[in-house]
């Protein structure tokens, strides 16, 4: 039996289906009339918009007026519109173990944290989550969405014993990348049981990826022919000025906390002696060595040395100490730079023994370390 209601049922269709191509419009007074409507119909018709329509359609028109097919069509559309967005339920969505994302908030509004799923909360939709640094939290699931492996595929994977750099973000080296080792993986997806290479620092567990980096390793070092004839004019023609251009423009790679930036080292280098990026990786590496080895060998001579033209006997006690670690470095930075042996590393223990005698005051302690350097140079680049 056809009754009037299913008869502008069909009508409607027809048109919706004639005005396919057409954009439907829904004004804002329609969608607000809809909605304080359906919220007084059962759940059932709400889920259901065709039921809705056919349940209201006799009661919408009286208050439309003269309806046209248009404005069905209008209103059909605006029923599809107003369905709210399924959520699955969570049992469904999250299983406890799996890892996921949490939306962050306030300062952190917009970012995505890594955390590990612990199990369904005690309200719908909700999880109980562990978080790195801030421990079991309560979320709901709007806030989580699934780790896409594709998503993350440019992030590095690190292996124990894998050299890296960390980000601090602790009041004293906030902002600055810290020399650290992987000790292995977190208790979290993609986090990281990390040693951080400062006395001040304890072993850090679950340090998420963004916090991590691949430690700067330069180039393969070596110096060349001309990298060699520039490192010997640039003493010959500056003398002690070298030192204070370095001074100047060297500053900034270590500031007063004693945080080393390779990069910066690396650059000023470059600034301070026009050579190739492969010549001035023998300083950087020279540096990264005496920092991890030597740092509190060397330390001291920052207090203890407030004038090398006429150093203390604290002075010369730290240098001698200082010297004792950092010379076969040394040694290594001149093989790595390509400086002819010529009698440098008597010379250097002989400066050593200086130091440890407190005799560095004395005329002359010193001048033949600098001048066994500059005639190493000059027999090296002989080769030119």
């Amino acid at each position: 039996m056809v009754t009037p209601t299913t008869s502008c049922m069909l009508l409607v269709c027809l048109v919706v289906v004639a005005h396919a191509s057409r954009p439907i419009v829904v004004g804002l007074d329609e969608v607000a009339f809809i909605q304080h409507d359906l919220s007084k119909r059962p759940q059932a018709a709400q889920d259901d918009p065709a039921k809705a329509f056919e349940e209201g359609f006799n009661e919408h028109a009286k208050q439309f007026g003269e309806v046209s097919a248009v404005d069905m069509a209008r209103f059909i559309g605006s029923l599809g519109a107003m369905k709210a967005p399924t959520v699955a339920p969570a049992n469904l969505t999250y299983v406890a173990g799996e890892s996921a994302l949490v939306k962050g908030s306030g300062d952190h509004a917009g970012d995505w944290f890594p955390c590990q799923i612990k199990g369904v909360g005690k309200r719908p939709h909700e999880y109980r989550i562990f978080m790195p640094s801030v421990g079991n939290i309560t979320v709901r699931a709007v806030a989580l969405r699934k780790v896409q492996p594709e998503a993350q595929s440019w992030l590095p994977a690190f292996a124990p014993g894998e050299r890296v750099e960390i980000l601090a973000e602790n009041a004293q080296w906030s902002g600055h990348w810290l020399q650290a080792t992987i000790l292995g993986q977190g208790s979290v997806p993609n986090t990281y049981y990390v040693k951080v290479h400062v006395a001040e620092v304890d072993a850090l567990p679950d340090v998420p990826l963004r916090m991590l980096r691949k430690r700067y390793e330069p180039a393969a070092s070596g110096c060349s022919d001309s990298d060699r004839m520039q490192v010997m004019h640039t003493f010959l023609q500056k003398g002690n000025l070298v030192f204070a251009g370095w001074a100047s423009k060297c500053e900034n790679f270590m500031p007063a906390d004693g945080v080393v930036d390779y990069r910066k080292l690396d650059q000023c280098l470059q600034e301070v002696f026009p050579v190739s990026p492969m010549c001035t990786s023998c300083g950087v590496d020279f540096m990264k060595e005496t920092t991890s080895r030597c740092s509190s060998q060397c330390g001291p001579i920052t207090s203890a040395c407030k004038s090398f033209s006429t150093p203390s006997k604290d002075c010369q006690d730290a240098t001698a100490k200082c010297m004792a670690c950092s010379t076969p470095a040394l040694l290594s930075l001149f093989e790595c730079v390509g400086i002819d042996d010529n009698g440098l590393p008597g010379k250097l223990e002989k400066f050593q023994q200086a130091a440890a005698s407190r005799l560095l005051a004395m005329p002359g302690a010193t001048d033949g370390i600098f001048t066994a350097l500059l005639q190493a140079l000059g027999s090296s680049v002989t080769r030119l």
